[in-house]
């Protein structure tokens, strides 16, 4: 009589999985082994119109043979800081995790330290090395070997300078009302060596009664006085002493600006900036004056709220009329921002710094994946976090009110939820996500019809 083997509790069998009773009724199995995680699996015989479950069986986890990387490495950071740390997993030759596991963290090219020099794989065979605090400028690596495994993993990470100290040069230290002078930043690394790191420094004003600051670090006087100008940037901050001085006839108002702004849009209240009497505030009607606007860094107000950092767009300068308005035409703001201020400049004119208005988020154009990618979990199961994804307007800022729609793309299995409507911060979530019956890649497509493209979020079913 036929009787064949199956194997339930996650993993496969292997082996010769039918055999036949002989005339005692005994079917004797050759070369049986199961693969899989460690723990209770049952073992199921059946014979025609008959069927015997075993008692549950212990299986334990097979030997070391290999180390697989799941996260730490290639990383940038500054020398001396900590970096996250790195995450491996110990298998077997099939493939699965090995618990039990010594794994050992040296410390490799550029020197530096790590929070734990050893580990015992845990659950899942994985382990961490806590921080990683890097060591000199250049390439760092952390070495990590485990008993039973011949090859090594090595970590890579990058180490950049850290930034001393830094220095704000000014052309000249005092300043006539309405005019301007370009200030320039330099910095230094722990050496002494001239070193910025990357990104935007922050210009800021003390009060913009005096002076106003661009994105640039184009410096504007306002009225007579002592500002201090002071920049932010890689962890540091220094400041620098204008004096504004003088007195100035005719100054420039703002007549007409727009309550709100939309992200990448024209202003629908376009600006009209009036050329003024500076003691009767009277208007001058007085042609030619070219005014140029500018958006100014992040500097205070009297009511101590923050500009901040964003790009003008449209035309930048508009000229005086008979009437000594100047009128823009098509100006807009691209910012990252919660709120846009603007400068309006003419040469010899005392300035003027509109009120702050704030910024709507603009038109979708893009949808970045904002959790549960790169996921694995046991086929026909759920994934541990549900997939979302962020809709963007042109200046990176989240998009409320946009409808998603999540599709099974590759593997099979199922989502719930998959149309969901982006929260007040430009986050939408797929209900759930069921990966497909085999052992695969599985994906889903993210769109929406106000965005052009999609997004592809992977996850992978696997046997256990």
């Amino acid at each position: 009589v036929p009787i064949t083997v199956s194997y339930s509790g996650g993993g496969t069998i292997s082996g010769t999985l039918t055999a036949s009773t002989n005339l005692s009724g005994v079917a004797n199995f050759q070369n049986l082994s199961v693969n899989g995680t460690s723990g209770k699996k049952q073992l199921t015989f059946t014979a025609p119109a008959l069927t015997s479950t075993t008692q549950p069986l212990t299986v334990v986890s097979g030997v070391a043979n290999r180390m697989e990387i799941l996260g730490g490495n290639n990383q940038t950071g500054v020398k001396g800081q900590d970096i996250a740390p790195v995450l491996l997993r110990v298998v077997d030759i099939d493939g699965y995790p090995v618990d039990g596991v010594t794994v050992t963290f040296t410390i490799g090219e550029g020197g530096g330290k790590v929070r734990f020099v050893s580990r015992v794989t845990e659950a899942g065979g994985i382990a961490g090395s806590g921080e990683w605090t890097l060591g000199t400028v250049g390439t760092n690596t952390l070495i990590a070997t485990a008993q039973g495994v011949t090859a090594p993993a090595t970590f890579t990470a990058t180490a950049t300078p850290r930034l001393a100290s830094l220095q704000i040069t000014v052309p000249k230290t005092s300043l006539a009302i309405g005019e301007s002078m370009q200030a320039t930043l330099s910095g230094l690394d722990d050496t002494g060596a001239p070193f910025l790191p990357a990104g935007t420094p922050q210009w800021l004003v003390q009060s913009l009664m005096y002076a106003v600051a661009t994105p640039s670090g184009l410096i504007i006087g306002s009225s007579p006085g002592l500002a201090t100008i002071i920049v932010s940037f890689g962890g540091r901050t220094t400041a620098v002493n204008i004096s504004v001085v003088g007195t100035a006839a005719r100054r420039l108002q703002v007549t007409s600006y727009p309550i709100t702004v939309v992200n990448g849009a024209p202003f629908a209240i376009q600006p009209v900036v009036q050329l003024v009497d500076d003691k009767t505030s009277l208007p001058v009607a007085e042609a030619g004056h070219v005014v140029t606007a500018s958006i100014i860094g992040p500097s205070w107000n009297a009511d101590q709220t923050v500009f901040s950092l964003g790009t003008l767009t449209g035309p930048l300068t508009a000229v005086t009329d008979a009437t000594g308005a100047a009128r823009f035409s098509g100006l807009g703001v691209v910012a990252r921002t919660f709120a846009v201020g603007i400068v309006f400049r003419s040469d010899g004119i005392v300035p003027v710094t509109s009120r702050s208005a704030p910024i709507a988020p603009g038109a979708p154009v893009a949808i970045t994946i904002d959790a549960g990618n790169n996921q694995s979990a046991p086929a026909g199961s759920n994934v541990s976090t549900q997939p979302a994804v962020i809709v963007r307007d042109v200046a990176g800022t989240p998009v409320p009110g946009v409808s998603v729609t999540f599709t099974v793309a590759t593997g099979g299995g199922s989502v719930t939820g998959a149309t969901a409507t982006t929260d007040a911060n430009g986050r939408a979530t797929v209900g759930s996500w069921t990966l497909g019956t085999a052992a695969a890649a599985n994906t889903l497509t993210v769109s929406s019809p106000s965005v052009a493209g999609t997004v592809t979020i992977s996850a992978t079913a696997r046997l256990f």
